[in-house]
């Protein structure tokens, strides 16, 4: 049983890399699908963090991921023309805040972070004038790393 743990938790962990190294759709997991969740626009309306959830089946873990885009703007396909600023599995909580135009609050009680920038700019947004700081927020004063990921099987 231990060795079934310890093999599902390596696929996860190389999925999560592959998905933030953009290693393709196609893993020794399966074919990797997304889906948009929701968008949350900025205060001034300029920018939408988009919220979404990809899988590559029961061996894998949902990786929840934010880009950031121009309003009304397509998340592009290749994550080495936008990366997610946010990338995670094992998440629990999560809320995503506009704070105030150019700064975007990642709250969470748990969450395995695979990929995070704290901040991000376009030559769509204002010829990279428009900076967004990225702030995370974990709401537990102790551990906000699952339990199940702080310990070896």
């Amino acid at each position: 049983m231990k060795l079934i743990h310890l093999l599902i938790w390596q696929l996860t962990a190389l999925a999560g890399v592959c998905l933030v190294a953009g290693c393709g759709d196609d893993t020794l997991a399966g074919k990797w699908e997304y889906k948009e969740v929701n968008r949350f626009k900025s205060p001034d309306s300029q920018i939408e963090a988009v919220l979404v959830e990809g899988d590559a089946g029961a061996t894998t873990s949902t990786v929840t991921s934010i880009y950031l885009v121009q309003t009304g703007g397509k998340r592009p396909s290749d994550e080495r023309i936008n990366p997610a600023v946010f990338a995670a599995d094992h998440i629990k909580g999560l809320k995503i805040t506009w704070k105030q135009p150019k700064l975007l609050q990642v709250q969470y009680d748990e969450a395995r972070i695979l990929a995070f920038k704290n901040f991000w700019y376009s030559a769509e947004a204002q010829n990279f004038r428009y900076v967004v700081e990225i702030r995370l927020e974990p709401t537990a004063s102790e551990f906000s790393l699952p339990l199940r990921d702080r310990q070896w099987w």
